[in-house]
């Protein structure tokens, strides 16, 4: 690990990602049932709510990025922060299913413009040859916005409701990531810009024409899947194991502090842990997360295990899913890049869900499981097949081009 100190703007970043992850995200737990109660309205109609903001999400990654590339992050991740200030008040006003789902289809647009991918952008530009680190240190400290967020938002909705407690968190997302954009972002992220306008375009092509773009994009999208069926539905799935609702939401708190423990492993192994090996770990632990899942029952399996390697797994994943671009296929046009892999990636989360439910109603959780073990693995082996490839045809390439040797 280098000595050289990471610049501020990492950092700031980083604070900002916690929050809006935090509010425009996590919080959406605790709040679904006071509204439920309040409205009437079913928890589909609910949940379906956030599937459509994270559909608008995915489908605007790609734009999102392209902008970054050309105007830096200022513009996109200030306004996209006050735009979700805005979303939270809209739905903090909700009476009808049509202005809820307008607030999630804004909380989408926001989570575009403000959430990883543009991240991850921006301190790539800023950090030089560190970005590896930088990268690492902003889901370090994000790693901890649903531990933040869950317990937090619960005390505002139990003190002020769950209205009040959307405003409440509509100011905190306007002042602290839409204050650290402003603040932090008019300069710091000119980098972006200093290419013609037309090079993010061509990245883009070049990096189709890569294996490993294909494989990072594959293993995302099967990550993702397994991702989103298994937290929402992880408290039915081992209830029909016999555990309590309150005992497995004790047991997968742990996710939040195992992902930000590979993180921190990740950081202090620094370059020694390359792409190739970060992903194989953890699509490994991810995996692992799954088996145990299909074995845990009380008695037989620790449950606290499952949940100890999912995190850990999905907390490398993140990293491998940041690095494996500039690492692999350029910094040039990097946003534009991971908006074309975040675009699949977020339609994936946004399914997820409903995929494990049509699976389980009719063939139950075992299968479920077992389908998206099969899945994590197929995602793996993509992965690896496309950094493999990506490697033995740059060598065949770099060889081609040396000079004949003298005679």
């Amino acid at each position: 690990m280098t000595a050289q100190r990471l610049p501020l703007l990492v950092y700031g970043i980083a604070v900002a990602q916690l929050v809006s992850w935090a509010t425009l995200y996590y919080a959406f737990a605790v709040l679904v049932v006071p509204m439920e109660s309040e409205l009437g309205w079913p928890r589909t109609t609910l949940t379906a709510g956030a599937t459509l903001g994270l559909l608008t999400a995915g489908l605007l990654a790609p734009l999102v990025g392209r902008v970054l590339d050309r105007q830096g992050g200022f513009w996109p991740m200030t306004v996209g922060s006050a735009l979700g200030a805005l979303a939270l008040l809209i739905w903090s006003t909700a009476e009808t299913v049509a202005v809820f789902w307008l607030a999630w289809v804004l909380v989408g647009i926001a989570m575009a413009c403000t959430f990883y991918e543009a991240g991850f952008a921006v301190v790539t530009a800023a950090s030089g040859n560190q970005y590896r680190r930088a990268i690492t240190t902003v889901t370090l400290i994000a790693g901890f916005a649903g531990t933040v967020a869950l317990p937090l938002t619960q005390a505002l909705v139990t003190d002020l409701g769950w209205r009040h407690a959307l405003m409440v968190l509509a100011v905190v997302t306007l002042v602290v990531p839409g204050g650290l954009h402003a603040a932090l972002l008019r300069n710091a992220s000119a980098p972006l810009r200093q290419s013609p306008p037309d090079t993010a375009r061509l990245a883009v092509r070049r990096a189709r024409r890569s294996p490993a773009y294909w494989g990072l994009l594959i293993g995302v999208v099967a990550n993702a899947v397994s991702l989103s069926g298994v937290m929402f539905h992880v408290i039915a799935m081992l209830g029909e194991r016999g555990f309590t609702a309150s005992e497995v939401v004790a047991a997968w708190a742990l996710v939040g502090p195992a992902q930000v423990a590979a993180r921190g492993a990740s950081m202090a192994f620094g370059t020694r842990l390359g792409t190739l090996a970060a992903g194989v770990v953890g699509f490994g632990l991810t995996s692992c997360s799954l088996v145990l899942l299909l074995a845990t029952s009380p008695g037989i399996v620790p449950l606290v295990l499952a949940p100890l390697t999912f995190g850990a797994g999905n907390g490398l994943l993140t990293i491998v899913r940041a690095a494996t671009v500039p690492d692999l296929l350029g910094r040039e046009g990097y946003a534009s890049i991971a908006g074309t892999i975040a675009l699949p990636s977020m339609v994936a989360i946004a399914l997820g869900p409903t995929i494990v439910s049509l699976i389980w109603a009719s063939s139950g959780y075992g299968l479920a499981l077992g389908l998206l073990l099969a899945l994590e693995l197929a995602g793996a082996a993509a992965f690896v097949t496309g950094v493999v490839w990506h490697r033995r045809r740059t060598a065949r390439l770099s060889a081609a081009s040396l000079p004949p040797p003298d005679a």
